[in-house]
């Protein structure tokens, strides 16, 4: 299922929404949200309270749908909630830092695709070097997409030695 939110949501949301649909039922979800930082808050709780009856959901993508805007800014409100059983995420244009803290604090994932309406805004070995330092990966990219199949939680392990990719066992 596909979602569009556009700033302001009522209260009564998810309510509406699940007089039609069975939310339980869902294993896919993308998310285009049009919010400006007025609205974040009431958004912000109305996505949650979707993530968390759409229990099923494994798979979720999420995207600003304003042209040229991006999460930065309401990062750390998007962290807060995407709940464990999401397991694959899609995200649109993040930069090189939140990149960092979302793959710091969402350590459930098992796949992550950073998606970008133009080029990366930063080089992909960037992130690739700082990944190999922490975890177990697997790693696609191409000019506007980079897709990170993740192993093991990330822990910061500086004496970790980077072997194809991966963790060598101390």
């Amino acid at each position: 299922m596909t979602l569009t939110i556009n700033g302001e949501s009522p209260s009564d949301f998810i309510e509406y929404l699940s007089t039609f649909i069975d939310l339980s039922q869902l294993t896919s979800l993308g998310l285009y949200i049009n919010i400006d930082h007025c609205s974040v808050s009431n958004a912000i709780s109305n996505i949650g309270r979707l993530l968390q009856q759409a229990y099923n959901v494994r798979s979720l993508i999420l995207a600003n749908s304003l042209y040229g805007s991006s999460f930065n800014g309401i990062v750390d409100n998007i962290y807060s909630i995407i709940p464990h059983h999401i397991k694959h995420l899609d995200i649109y244009d993040m930069d090189l830092d939140n990149i960092k803290i979302l793959l710091t604090r969402l350590k459930h994932l098992s796949s992550v695709t950073f998606v970008f309406f133009f080029d990366m805004p930063f080089s992909p070995t960037e992130i690739i070097g700082w990944l190999s330092q922490r975890i177990d990966f697997t790693y696609l990219v191409d000019n506007s997409s980079l897709s990170i199949w993740l192993g093991n939680n990330i822990n910061l392990r500086p004496e970790c030695a980077l072997i194809n990719n991966s963790r060598s066992e101390d």
